[in-house]
């Protein structure tokens, strides 16, 4: 059961990055480098229904891949770690459901403010997590961590810049391309970290124990 919880961290990697092929391809014009993943979730966006029940699901694994984390380590940061995450899919999964945004055309309310407050957020939380993880298992995988956490600072910065232009509808040609950036890198993260940690629970099982990347 344990090593079914952390195999839910490359599950949840799994479902996204088909939750926003699928998604998209149900928009007709839809284009994957200047618009955002939030889009697809708008309200009276045409992708919506298909797009929400996925990225439900996405939540709900990543919460469950934290649950994983505390139930399978006693190293407190990752532990902490843990909590984070599961902190992280629970804003998600509050996003997604209660704050979506409008789409660009539309007038902004406060759903959409909270909905941009929410994400970030829930950024934060994942860049901590990866932050109080990093050390955790030898250099490599420290380094590693490192890679991410610029990936995550520089690219999500360029997203940044343009949040404020959707709002005013103003054309955002690379928005798209530089927050998928900045969610492929955790998501790659997430994905060696579940691995990681589900090889290692079943060498513990054995008797085995690593601790390398």
């Amino acid at each position: 059961m344990k090593r079914l919880l952390l195999l839910c961290g490359i599950l949840s990697t799994l479902v996204f990055i088909c939750a926003d092929i699928i998604s998209g391809a149900a928009w007709k014009g839809y284009h994957y480098r200047s618009q955002v993943v939030s889009e697809l979730m708008a309200i009276h966006a045409v992708s919506r229904p298909i797009a929400v029940p996925f990225f439900m699901i996405y939540d709900l694994l990543f919460v469950t891949f934290g649950t994983g984390l505390l139930l399978c380590t006693q190293e407190k940061r990752m532990r902490m770690a843990g909590v984070l995450i599961i902190g992280a899919g629970i804003s998600g999964l509050i996003t997604t459901l209660c704050f979506p945004m409008h789409l660009r055309t539309e007038a902004p309310t406060i759903s959409d403010t909270l909905h941009f407050i929410l994400t970030g957020l829930t950024t934060l939380l994942i860049l901590l997590a990866i932050v109080y993880a990093a050390a955790v298992y030898g250099k490599n995988f420290r380094y590693f961590s490192i890679f991410i956490i610029v990936i995550l600072l520089v690219f999500g910065a360029f997203a940044a810049l343009d949040v404020p232009r959707i709002a005013d509808n103003l054309p955002t040609p690379w928005l798209g391309f530089t927050q998928r950036v900045t969610i492929g890198a955790y998501l790659l993260w997430v994905a060696v970290l579940s691995v990681k940690l589900y090889i290692e629970q079943g060498k513990k099982q054995s008797g085995k124990t690593s601790y390398y990347f």
